[in-house]
Protein backbone atom coordinates (compact mmCIF):
# COMPACT_ATOMS: atom_id res chain seq x y z
CA UNK A 1 0.00 0.00 0.00
CA UNK A 2 1.57 3.24 -1.17
CA UNK A 3 -0.05 5.27 1.61
CA UNK A 4 -0.09 4.36 5.28
CA UNK A 5 -3.19 2.83 6.82
CA UNK A 6 -3.38 5.96 8.95
CA UNK A 7 -3.60 8.32 5.98
CA UNK A 8 -6.06 6.08 4.12
CA UNK A 9 -8.31 5.94 7.20
CA UNK A 10 -8.29 9.74 7.31
CA UNK A 11 -9.35 9.97 3.65
CA UNK A 12 -12.18 7.48 4.23
CA UNK A 13 -13.34 9.55 7.20
CA UNK A 14 -13.32 12.65 5.00
CA UNK A 15 -15.44 10.81 2.41
CA UNK A 16 -18.01 9.82 5.03
CA UNK A 17 -18.01 13.00 7.12
CA UNK A 18 -20.86 15.51 7.15
CA UNK A 19 -23.98 15.52 5.03
CA UNK A 20 -23.81 12.98 2.22
CA UNK A 21 -20.93 10.78 1.12
CA UNK A 22 -18.09 11.58 -1.26
CA UNK A 23 -18.51 8.30 -3.13
CA UNK A 24 -15.79 9.04 -5.67
CA UNK A 25 -13.23 9.54 -2.89
CA UNK A 26 -14.47 6.51 -0.98
CA UNK A 27 -14.32 4.21 -4.02
CA UNK A 28 -10.93 5.42 -5.24
CA UNK A 29 -9.50 5.05 -1.73
CA UNK A 30 -10.95 1.74 -0.56
CA UNK A 31 -11.65 -0.42 -3.62
CA UNK A 32 -8.07 -0.83 -4.92
CA UNK A 33 -6.83 -2.17 -1.58
CA UNK A 34 -5.95 -5.81 -1.00
CA UNK A 35 -7.97 -7.45 1.78
CA UNK A 36 -5.07 -7.40 4.21
CA UNK A 37 -4.61 -3.67 3.57
CA UNK A 38 -8.31 -2.92 3.94
CA UNK A 39 -8.39 -4.76 7.28
CA UNK A 40 -5.35 -2.77 8.45
CA UNK A 41 -7.15 0.44 7.49
CA UNK A 42 -10.29 -0.68 9.32
CA UNK A 43 -8.28 -1.29 12.49
CA UNK A 44 -6.60 2.11 12.20
CA UNK A 45 -9.96 3.78 11.53
CA UNK A 46 -11.38 2.40 14.77
CA UNK A 47 -8.27 3.48 16.69
CA UNK A 48 -8.50 7.03 15.31
CA UNK A 49 -12.23 7.65 15.23
CA UNK A 50 -13.71 5.20 17.73
CA UNK A 51 -16.12 3.59 15.28
CA UNK A 52 -16.16 0.33 13.38
CA UNK A 53 -15.56 1.11 9.69
CA UNK A 54 -18.12 -1.45 8.60
CA UNK A 55 -20.77 0.24 10.76
CA UNK A 56 -19.87 3.60 9.23
CA UNK A 57 -20.21 2.21 5.71
CA UNK A 58 -23.54 0.60 6.57
CA UNK A 59 -24.86 3.94 7.81
CA UNK A 60 -23.59 5.83 4.74
CA UNK A 61 -24.36 3.41 1.91
CA UNK A 62 -27.21 1.16 0.79
CA UNK A 63 -28.13 -1.79 -1.38
CA UNK A 64 -25.55 -3.86 -3.24
CA UNK A 65 -23.08 -0.98 -3.10
CA UNK A 66 -23.20 -1.28 0.68
CA UNK A 67 -22.85 -5.07 0.52
CA UNK A 68 -19.72 -4.83 -1.63
CA UNK A 69 -18.00 -2.10 0.36
CA UNK A 70 -18.76 -3.68 3.73
CA UNK A 71 -17.46 -7.03 2.48
CA UNK A 72 -14.18 -5.48 1.40
CA UNK A 73 -13.30 -4.30 4.92
CA UNK A 74 -13.88 -7.66 6.62
CA UNK A 75 -11.18 -10.35 6.89
CA UNK A 76 -11.66 -12.55 3.84
CA UNK A 77 -11.98 -15.86 5.70
CA UNK A 78 -14.53 -14.32 8.10
CA UNK A 79 -16.56 -12.92 5.20
CA UNK A 80 -16.49 -16.24 3.32
CA UNK A 81 -17.52 -18.17 6.44
CA UNK A 82 -20.55 -15.89 6.74
CA UNK A 83 -21.41 -16.40 3.08
CA UNK A 84 -21.22 -20.17 3.51
CA UNK A 85 -23.50 -19.97 6.53
CA UNK A 86 -25.99 -17.83 4.61
CA UNK A 87 -25.92 -20.31 1.71
CA UNK A 88 -26.96 -23.11 4.05
CA UNK A 89 -29.40 -21.19 6.28
CA UNK A 90 -33.14 -21.67 5.99
CA UNK A 91 -34.97 -23.71 3.38
CA UNK A 92 -32.85 -24.87 0.48
CA UNK A 93 -29.14 -24.55 -0.14
CA UNK A 94 -27.34 -22.11 -2.42
CA UNK A 95 -25.03 -24.73 -3.89
CA UNK A 96 -23.34 -22.34 -6.31
CA UNK A 97 -22.05 -20.27 -3.39
CA UNK A 98 -20.61 -23.42 -1.80
CA UNK A 99 -18.86 -24.32 -5.06
CA UNK A 100 -17.65 -20.79 -5.77
CA UNK A 101 -15.89 -20.64 -2.41
CA UNK A 102 -14.74 -24.20 -1.74
CA UNK A 103 -13.65 -25.16 -5.27
CA UNK A 104 -11.41 -22.11 -5.60
CA UNK A 105 -9.92 -21.73 -2.10
CA UNK A 106 -6.46 -23.13 -1.35
CA UNK A 107 -5.60 -25.20 1.72
CA UNK A 108 -4.65 -22.22 3.86
CA UNK A 109 -7.85 -20.31 3.10
CA UNK A 110 -9.99 -23.43 3.65
CA UNK A 111 -8.49 -23.86 7.12
CA UNK A 112 -9.00 -20.17 7.95
CA UNK A 113 -12.62 -20.32 6.80
CA UNK A 114 -13.26 -23.49 8.81
CA UNK A 115 -11.77 -21.90 11.93
CA UNK A 116 -13.89 -18.76 11.52
CA UNK A 117 -17.00 -20.85 10.88
CA UNK A 118 -16.51 -22.95 14.01
CA UNK A 119 -15.85 -19.87 16.12
CA UNK A 120 -18.89 -17.97 14.91
CA UNK A 121 -21.48 -20.74 14.53
CA UNK A 122 -20.38 -23.25 17.18
CA UNK A 123 -20.24 -26.19 14.81
CA UNK A 124 -17.78 -27.37 12.22
CA UNK A 125 -18.06 -26.41 8.58
CA UNK A 126 -17.93 -30.10 7.70
CA UNK A 127 -20.94 -30.80 9.93
CA UNK A 128 -22.88 -27.95 8.36
CA UNK A 129 -22.14 -29.15 4.83
CA UNK A 130 -23.08 -32.73 5.63
CA UNK A 131 -26.38 -31.51 7.10
CA UNK A 132 -27.28 -29.30 4.14
CA UNK A 133 -26.04 -31.34 1.18
CA UNK A 134 -26.37 -34.97 0.28
CA UNK A 135 -25.17 -37.74 -1.98
CA UNK A 136 -22.27 -37.25 -4.35
CA UNK A 137 -22.03 -33.49 -3.86
CA UNK A 138 -21.78 -33.95 -0.10
CA UNK A 139 -18.93 -36.42 -0.56
CA UNK A 140 -16.99 -34.09 -2.83
CA UNK A 141 -17.47 -31.05 -0.60
CA UNK A 142 -16.48 -33.08 2.47
CA UNK A 143 -13.18 -33.87 0.75
CA UNK A 144 -12.64 -30.20 -0.08
CA UNK A 145 -13.27 -28.85 3.43
CA UNK A 146 -10.50 -31.07 4.79
CA UNK A 147 -8.02 -28.73 3.06
CA UNK A 148 -5.59 -31.56 2.47
CA UNK A 149 -4.64 -30.97 -1.15
CA UNK A 150 -1.00 -31.91 -1.86
CA UNK A 151 1.33 -28.90 -1.37
CA UNK A 152 2.06 -26.86 -4.48
CA UNK A 153 5.76 -27.23 -3.64
CA UNK A 154 5.58 -30.97 -4.33
CA UNK A 155 7.68 -31.73 -7.45
CA UNK A 156 5.83 -33.05 -10.50
CA UNK A 157 6.23 -36.82 -10.74
CA UNK A 158 5.89 -37.79 -14.42
CA UNK A 159 4.96 -41.37 -13.60
CA UNK A 160 2.29 -40.22 -11.13
CA UNK A 161 0.91 -37.91 -13.81
CA UNK A 162 0.61 -40.82 -16.25
CA UNK A 163 -0.91 -43.01 -13.54
CA UNK A 164 -3.54 -40.37 -12.82
CA UNK A 165 -4.34 -40.00 -16.51
CA UNK A 166 -5.02 -43.72 -16.56
CA UNK A 167 -7.05 -43.52 -13.34
CA UNK A 168 -9.29 -40.77 -14.78
CA UNK A 169 -9.65 -42.74 -18.02
CA UNK A 170 -10.67 -45.95 -16.27
CA UNK A 171 -13.06 -44.06 -13.96
CA UNK A 172 -14.96 -42.80 -17.01
CA UNK A 173 -14.72 -45.95 -19.12
CA UNK A 174 -17.68 -48.19 -19.79
CA UNK A 175 -21.12 -48.05 -18.20
CA UNK A 176 -21.38 -45.63 -15.29
CA UNK A 177 -18.77 -43.40 -13.72
CA UNK A 178 -16.42 -44.07 -10.84
CA UNK A 179 -17.13 -40.70 -9.18
CA UNK A 180 -15.04 -41.56 -6.13
CA UNK A 181 -11.86 -41.59 -8.22
CA UNK A 182 -12.67 -38.23 -9.80
CA UNK A 183 -13.44 -36.72 -6.37
CA UNK A 184 -10.31 -38.15 -4.77
CA UNK A 185 -7.94 -36.93 -7.48
CA UNK A 186 -9.56 -33.53 -8.06
CA UNK A 187 -9.82 -32.87 -4.33
CA UNK A 188 -6.41 -34.06 -3.15
CA UNK A 189 -3.83 -33.52 -5.89
CA UNK A 190 -1.97 -30.21 -6.08
CA UNK A 191 -3.19 -27.77 -8.69
CA UNK A 192 0.20 -27.89 -10.38
CA UNK A 193 -0.08 -31.68 -10.65
CA UNK A 194 -3.65 -31.55 -11.99
CA UNK A 195 -2.57 -29.03 -14.62
CA UNK A 196 0.11 -31.49 -15.73
CA UNK A 197 -2.47 -34.30 -15.84
CA UNK A 198 -4.81 -32.15 -17.96
CA UNK A 199 -1.98 -31.39 -20.38
CA UNK A 200 -0.90 -35.03 -20.57
CA UNK A 201 -4.39 -36.54 -20.97
CA UNK A 202 -4.88 -35.75 -24.70
CA UNK A 203 -1.36 -36.95 -25.44
CA UNK A 204 -2.17 -40.41 -24.07
CA UNK A 205 -5.86 -40.61 -24.94
CA UNK A 206 -6.06 -39.75 -28.64
CA UNK A 207 -6.58 -36.01 -28.29
CA UNK A 208 -9.42 -36.24 -25.78
CA UNK A 209 -9.44 -33.39 -23.25
CA UNK A 210 -10.00 -34.21 -19.58
CA UNK A 211 -12.42 -31.28 -19.31
CA UNK A 212 -14.53 -32.86 -22.07
CA UNK A 213 -14.50 -36.15 -20.16
CA UNK A 214 -15.88 -34.39 -17.10
CA UNK A 215 -18.60 -32.72 -19.18
CA UNK A 216 -19.65 -36.08 -20.60
CA UNK A 217 -19.63 -37.93 -17.26
CA UNK A 218 -21.22 -35.37 -14.92
CA UNK A 219 -24.09 -32.90 -14.99
CA UNK A 220 -25.53 -30.09 -12.93
CA UNK A 221 -23.65 -28.86 -9.89
CA UNK A 222 -21.36 -31.89 -9.86
CA UNK A 223 -20.18 -31.01 -13.34
CA UNK A 224 -19.68 -27.41 -12.25
CA UNK A 225 -17.69 -28.48 -9.20
CA UNK A 226 -15.42 -30.89 -11.05
CA UNK A 227 -14.78 -28.43 -13.86
CA UNK A 228 -14.03 -25.62 -11.40
CA UNK A 229 -11.48 -27.86 -9.69
CA UNK A 230 -9.83 -28.86 -12.96
CA UNK A 231 -9.92 -25.48 -14.73
CA UNK A 232 -8.83 -23.69 -11.57
CA UNK A 233 -5.75 -25.88 -11.54
CA UNK A 234 -4.91 -24.90 -15.10
CA UNK A 235 -5.66 -21.20 -14.57
CA UNK A 236 -7.86 -19.89 -11.76
CA UNK A 237 -8.82 -16.91 -13.88
CA UNK A 238 -10.83 -19.30 -16.06
CA UNK A 239 -13.08 -20.13 -13.10
CA UNK A 240 -13.38 -16.53 -11.92
CA UNK A 241 -14.43 -15.51 -15.44
CA UNK A 242 -17.01 -18.34 -15.53
CA UNK A 243 -18.44 -17.31 -12.15
CA UNK A 244 -18.78 -13.68 -13.22
CA UNK A 245 -20.36 -14.79 -16.50
CA UNK A 246 -22.83 -16.96 -14.56
CA UNK A 247 -23.71 -13.96 -12.41
CA UNK A 248 -24.38 -11.52 -15.27
CA UNK A 249 -25.72 -13.64 -18.13
CA UNK A 250 -29.40 -13.77 -19.00
CA UNK A 251 -32.22 -11.76 -17.49
CA UNK A 252 -31.33 -10.21 -14.17
CA UNK A 253 -28.06 -10.28 -12.28
CA UNK A 254 -27.00 -12.63 -9.51
CA UNK A 255 -25.49 -9.81 -7.47
CA UNK A 256 -24.74 -12.05 -4.49
CA UNK A 257 -22.56 -14.32 -6.62
CA UNK A 258 -20.96 -11.36 -8.39
CA UNK A 259 -20.04 -9.66 -5.11
CA UNK A 260 -18.81 -12.93 -3.59
CA UNK A 261 -16.55 -13.67 -6.56
CA UNK A 262 -15.12 -10.17 -6.65
CA UNK A 263 -14.43 -10.06 -2.90
CA UNK A 264 -12.82 -13.51 -2.82
CA UNK A 265 -10.54 -12.94 -5.82
CA UNK A 266 -10.07 -9.18 -6.34
CA UNK A 267 -6.61 -9.11 -4.76
CA UNK A 268 -5.26 -12.24 -6.47
CA UNK A 269 -3.65 -12.98 -9.82
CA UNK A 270 -6.86 -14.82 -10.75
CA UNK A 271 -8.77 -11.55 -11.09
CA UNK A 272 -6.17 -10.13 -13.45
CA UNK A 273 -6.29 -13.34 -15.48
CA UNK A 274 -10.11 -13.33 -15.43
CA UNK A 275 -10.18 -10.05 -17.33
CA UNK A 276 -8.16 -11.65 -20.14
CA UNK A 277 -10.12 -14.91 -20.03
CA UNK A 278 -13.47 -13.14 -20.07
CA UNK A 279 -12.77 -11.17 -23.22
CA UNK A 280 -11.24 -14.19 -24.94
CA UNK A 281 -14.11 -16.56 -24.15
CA UNK A 282 -17.16 -14.29 -24.18
CA UNK A 283 -16.20 -11.65 -26.74
CA UNK A 284 -16.51 -8.61 -24.51
CA UNK A 285 -14.36 -7.01 -21.87
CA UNK A 286 -14.98 -7.66 -18.21
CA UNK A 287 -15.58 -3.95 -17.73
CA UNK A 288 -18.29 -3.96 -20.41
CA UNK A 289 -19.95 -7.01 -18.84
CA UNK A 290 -20.08 -5.30 -15.44
CA UNK A 291 -21.32 -2.01 -16.93
CA UNK A 292 -24.06 -3.87 -18.79
CA UNK A 293 -25.54 -5.37 -15.63
CA UNK A 294 -24.88 -2.80 -12.90
CA UNK A 295 -25.11 0.95 -12.46
CA UNK A 296 -24.22 3.92 -10.31
CA UNK A 297 -21.80 3.72 -7.42
CA UNK A 298 -22.22 -0.04 -7.28
CA UNK A 299 -20.95 -0.30 -10.87
CA UNK A 300 -18.08 2.11 -10.22
CA UNK A 301 -17.04 0.24 -7.06
CA UNK A 302 -17.07 -3.11 -8.87
CA UNK A 303 -14.93 -1.75 -11.71
CA UNK A 304 -12.40 -0.28 -9.27
CA UNK A 305 -12.28 -3.46 -7.20
CA UNK A 306 -11.74 -5.61 -10.31
CA UNK A 307 -9.04 -3.16 -11.47
CA UNK A 308 -10.81 -2.58 -14.79
CA UNK A 309 -12.12 0.95 -14.11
Amino acid sequence: MADTAHSVAIRINEACRGLGTDDALLISTLCPLANSEACEVAADYKAQFGRDLRDVLKSELSGKYEDLMCGLVQPKAYYLAKRLHKAMAGAGTDEMTLLAILCTADNALIHEIADEYSRKYRRTLETAIQKDTSGKLERLLTILVQGRRDPETTPIDAQQVDDDVEAFYKAAKGFGTDEATFFRLLGSRSRKHLAAVAARYPQLKKGKELDDVIKSEFSGKLEDACRFLLLGSIRMGKVVAKLIRHAVKGAGTDDDLLILTVIQHHDTAAMRDASIEYESKYGKTLARAIKGDTSGNYERALLATCHVA
